[in-house]
This record gives structure tokens, C-alpha cells and sequence, in this order.
């Protein structure tokens, strides 16, 4: 399974974008995005989110692959749930500390 970063980076790939661009789009300096693409440092999750949006790729998609996500949004609440069984212990260890760091 890939990681959230290699969907990222494929991503870019399929859109044709260099990664000095993609770090126009979304508004980060071009060595920290690299540094992220190359797996060289732990992205904070706003920066995730960044590259997220400027790729139009939604973080289920980053962290799940399809039909084991579903998201239910109702007012202030999103109810999450995964097929977990499925995940690699790595992918589970991601999406923890992802959803632990977000921000309401």
C-alpha cells in the first residue's frame, strides 16, 4: 500500500507539476515541499493539508484506499470510520497521528 506521501507525489506526477510549482500552489517554501515529497522530514498536518488541496485530492483519498472510507459529516461532527484490518500497521500509525493532530 502506499504511504499519504506517495500519493502526494504521484499526484504531482499525473498533474505534470515540478515541485517548484507545487509549492506556488500551495503557498509553502519550495525545499520544505521537497523535503516532504522525498520523505525527508514528518509533515505537520496544515502542510499536508496544503499540498492536499493544491493537488485537489481529498485526505481520505491520502490515508485509504477506495471503499474502505466512509465519512459522514453532520453540523460540527465527522464520524470516521475505516476497515482498520485492512491498513498496514504503518498506514494505521499515519492516519493516528494525523487525525490526532487535527485541529478543530
Amino acid at each position: 500500500m502506499s504511504s499519504y506521501i506517495d500519493k502526494l507525489n504521484n499526484k504531482r506526477i499525473e498533474k505534470s507539476l515540478s515541485v517548484y510549482k507545487l509549492s506556488e500552489l500551495c503557498g509553502m517554501p519550495m525545499p520544505t515541499v521537497k523535503k516532504i515529497l522525498a520523505k525527508k522530514n514528518v509533515p505537520s498536518v496544515e502542510n499536508v493539508r496544503k499540498i492536499a488541496v493544491a493537488l485537489n485530492i481529498s485526505l481520505a483519498q491520502l490515508f485509504c484506499n477506495s471503499n474502505e472510507v466512509i465519512i459522514r459529516s453532520t453540523d460540527d461532527k465527522i464520524t470516521f470510520m475505516t476497515l482498520c484490518e485492512s491498513l498496514s500497521k504503518d498506514a494505521l500509525r499515519h492516519l493516528s497521528w494525523f487525525i490526532s493532530n487535527l485541529k478543530t
